[in-house]
């Protein structure tokens, strides 16, 4: 077998068979923005939560 026709191969299979395959999987995700809203969103639940787990123990102490 000649050793030029590997990347031949490889770029054809990348290009024409593994590429749009991720690209299919991909545009059914949902956007940058919704899943950044959620982050944020769980991020709020989860910190209130243990917010109110600490509420009694939690002690800000200031001083001057």
């Amino acid at each position: 077998m000649h050793l030029w026709l590997l990347p031949v191969i490889s770029r054809i299979l990348v290009a024409n068979i593994i590429c749009p395959i991720i690209l299919k999987l991909n545009a059914g995700l949902p956007s940058r923005t919704k899943r950044f809203v959620l982050q944020f969103f769980f991020c709020v639940i989860f910190s209130s939560i243990f917010a109110s787990m600490l509420s009694g123990r939690l002690v800000v102490n200031r001083t001057t």
